[in-house]
């Protein structure tokens, strides 16, 4: 399917943009700067978002950062590229199908102090653990289940949990971490078909011991050395060094995404 073209896209956006917030130094935008070099059967293409030629299954090769951030998501293993999705329920982000497909940051990004994280996604499958971005075995975030979201910094372990509520795999939904300046790490989750207002996930305003405190991202979609690939879709991915956004800004992010 060729060229479903941005305006299919883009028109869900609202006028705010994330560079309204200060600190942002990774965004990664749904069909934006989205290069694909091979097709599904792994035959040389110079397909994009901005030529408008991705076709169903391409393999992407390259989500590049948005201006005025610097930092792009690549691959360039072919069984490990993301694939594009032309279905409209999911058009304009990165199919990480198979459990086996993954990206690595140009530049690894290291979180020192309060920052913000925030992605709009659809996992497909919960049923074992899937990651959605990491270091390696001692620093990533995680769904363990479609009940559990875990975090480990420096290989100390924050769990947000619910008792009955759920990640839907049906739908879209945003995540926002957030740590602040008093140490505090939470999780916030809404979605525009399961949970129609802010729900704080699990346990509010957890702290971690232990370590540096320093959280260092390398991979989207797997830990490093590869594992507990994730199995789903991303549409957007925005990170903010030294803010933590609070209710009004994440209701921008909500509106935005």
């Amino acid at each position: 399917m060729l060229g479903l073209g941005n305006s299919v896209i883009s028109g869900s956006y609202s006028a705010w943009s994330p560079t309204e917030i200060s600190g942002l130094s990774l965004w990664l935008k749904a069909n934006t700067n989205i290069t694909a070099d091979e097709d599904d059967g792994g035959g040389a293409v110079t397909h994009s978002t901005a030529s408008g030629n991705m076709v169903d299954s391409d393999r992407i090769n390259a989500w590049n950062g948005v201006s005025p951030t610097t930092i792009n998501a690549v691959q360039a293993t072919s069984a490990d590229k993301p694939r594009w999705e032309s279905d409209v329920a999911d058009l304009g982000g990165l199919n990480f199908k198979a459990n086996s497909k993954f990206m690595t940051l140009s530049s690894n990004i290291t979180l020192s102090g309060v920052f913000t994280i925030a992605m709009y996604i659809r996992p497909v499958d919960l049923s074992n653990v899937k990651t959605l971005f990491a270091l390696d075995s001692a620093e990533f975030f995680q769904f363990s289940s479609n009940k559990l979201v875990r975090l480990r910094v420096d290989n100390n372990t924050i769990d947000f949990e619910e008792s009955s509520d759920t990640i839907p795999t049906d739908s879209y939904v945003t995540l926002i971490l957030t740590r602040d300046a008093s140490d505090q790490w939470n999780l916030f989750v809404k979605g525009d078909s399961v949970y129609t207002t802010e729900q704080n996930w699990g346990t509010a305003n957890q702290t971690v011991t232990g370590g540096d405190g320093d959280f260092t991202i390398k991979n989207i979609g797997s830990r490093s050395p590869e594992a507990n690939n994730l199995n789903g879709f991303i549409k957007d991915l925005i990170i903010y060094d030294g803010t933590a956004l609070n209710a009004a800004e994440r209701a921008s992010i909500y509106d935005y995404f």
